[in-house]
């Protein structure tokens, strides 16, 4: 399309977007092979089960648990790509999902959800960041215009957590899911 059509693009234009291109997925690879390795290494050390003991230390208010978690989630979500993020959490958090007889899937969705708002939410704010360069406006305007989105993910996040059959519905209506 950029050749043909718009003529907007030449061989030296297609060079530096494929050097972006290979630059950038290096970057994000190397941050998710870091953080795998971090996960298989605390795993194989036994560190995830003994932060994940700690955190049930705290309390055993799954409630208490719950909102410990999605806080820490969020915060994360604010500083790291959301792959990294479930490369690191996920083996210390799934101890305690299954410490509160928790739905593993409806655990996904409540962390994904998280993630999404955390991925929009200043200093970081990766998809921010995303959205002004394709829009190609200041990063202030981008930020007011997705407080509406942020509080009806918010809200969302609220109503998956308070009644989980809202994310566990729709594969369970098509035989995906028996859990």
């Amino acid at each position: 399309m950029g050749f043909v059509v718009y003529r907007s693009l030449n061989l030296k234009t297609l060079y530096q977007v494929l050097v972006d291109s290979a630059v950038s997925s290096a970057v994000v690879l190397l941050i998710v092979a870091l953080a795998g390795l971090y996960s298989w290494a605390g795993a194989t050390l036994g560190v995830m089960e003994k932060i994940a003991a700690l955190i049930l230390n705290l309390t055993q208010n799954q409630w208490a648990v719950l909102v410990l978690i999605n806080l820490l989630i969020l915060f994360a979500g604010m500083l790291l790509d959301a792959i990294s993020i479930y490369y690191v959490f996920l083996p210390i958090l799934m101890p305690i999902v299954a410490h509160f007889h928790w739905d593993p899937l409806w655990f996904g969705v409540v962390m994904t959800l998280n993630l999404a708002i955390g991925q929009f939410t200043p200093p970081v704010a990766v998809n921010l960041y995303v959205t002004t360069n394709l829009a190609g406006i200041p990063l202030e305007r981008a930020a007011v215009a997705s407080l509406p989105f942020i509080l009806a993910m918010t809200a969302s996040l609220v109503l998956v957590i308070l009644f989980p059959a809202l994310s566990l519905y729709l594969p369970r209506l098509w035989g995906l899911y028996g859990g």
